[in-house]
């Protein structure tokens, strides 16, 4: 059976852990967990996620040509009368894995050590290019299962399953964290003691800071400020509430 569009299982990852030269089109598709194959025809592969590898091919081609990925290469052929017939482009796994930390980026090809924390899945939807905050990035509750999540590149609607927050010891019941997550929505961005049922808000709000931080590659916190001053936790991203939403649903 063949794979979801192309997108690399574990043992995939792990046949491309054995090669540390790649080209611009491979490095761009393996960036959100494409299999480079898949290129340029993108039989399946959703349009956002197209434009997502072709955005990192240029990012990655002006990065390299400004000199701010090491070890790259470019190898010029020639013909019999000396003319230039073919160019080939080689970034090494070293340059690519320093440059990704640089930009804040964890791709899963190049950082093995992060596999096992979020799935691939959550790494190819929510690209956000380096220097977005978290007030660029918007939450919108649909119901009590989805939500609308807009940034500067993308918008779509994922349920707590896409993002990570299905609790699969319970089979299908959301984590804890999910359901912090939609009372900071509810709440206008600001929750206390007083608006949460959560005994250990301290805990949870520190999982959802961690498990966000990670799936939008954002190393800046979620929240504005310290709870203590604030006596509350104050998130930085928008949100808000859908015109249909129904809290009962």
């Amino acid at each position: 059976m063949k794979r979801e569009w192309g997108l690399l299982k574990e043992d995939d990852y792990r046949l491309w852990d054995l090669k540390n030269e790649f080209s611009f089109e491979e490095a761009a598709c393996l960036w959100f967990g494409v299999d480079p194959s898949e290129y340029p025809y993108y039989y399946g592969v959703p349009g956002e996620t197209q434009r997502k590898i072709e955005l990192m091919f240029d990012i990655l081609k002006k990065a390299a040509e400004k000199g701010e990925i090491k070890g790259y290469k470019r190898f010029t052929y020639y013909d019999l009368s000396n003319a230039p017939v073919d160019a080939s482009n080689i970034l090494h796994r070293l340059g690519l894995r320093a440059y990704a930390e640089s930009v804040v980026q964890k791709p899963l090809f190049i950082f093995p050590e992060e596999r096992g924390q979020l799935s691939y899945q959550l790494q190819e939807n929510y690209f956000c290019p380096p220097g977005t905050n978290w007030e660029d990035i918007s939450f919108t509750l649909v119901n009590n299962a989805m939500v609308e999540i807009k940034t500067s590149k993308m918008k779509g609607r994922y349920t707590y399953h896409k993002i990570g927050m299905e609790d699969k010891r319970k089979g299908d019941s959301p984590k804890i964290i999910w359901e912090l997550l939609k009372l900071f929505i509810t709440s206008h961005g600001f929750i206390t003691y007083e608006n949460t049922y959560d005994p250990k808000l301290p805990e949870t709000a520190k999982q959802l800071n961690k498990h966000l931080r990670t799936l939008f590659g954002i190393s800046q916190s979620i929240y504005a400020s310290h709870y203590k001053k604030e006596k509350g936790y104050r998130v930085r991203f928008k949100t808000y509430l859908s015109s249909n939403y129904n809290q009962s649903e």
